[in-house]
């Protein structure tokens, strides 16, 4: 049961990951869409992205950045 806990805990909500980037949830779900930021399906509306996805993805957005 921790482990399960351990791992809920390294899953972000959209609305976490619209937080943390100060961005909409919709341009969240925009990157998923896209496929800029990989995420899991729980439902038709329902995702999850995990903690170290975020943080590729912003590594990733970050080098784009540097190079303009």
């Amino acid at each position: 049961m921790k482990k399960t806990k351990e791992r809920m805990r390294e899953l972000l909500t959209v609305k976490d990951v619209a937080a943390v980037c100060q961005v909409s949830t919709d341009t969240v779900m925009r990157w998923i869409r896209e496929d800029q930021l990989t995420a899991i399906r729980l439902s038709r509306q329902t995702f999850r992205i995990r903690e170290s996805d975020l943080q590729t993805f912003l590594r990733a957005r970050r080098t784009l950045k540097q190079r303009k």
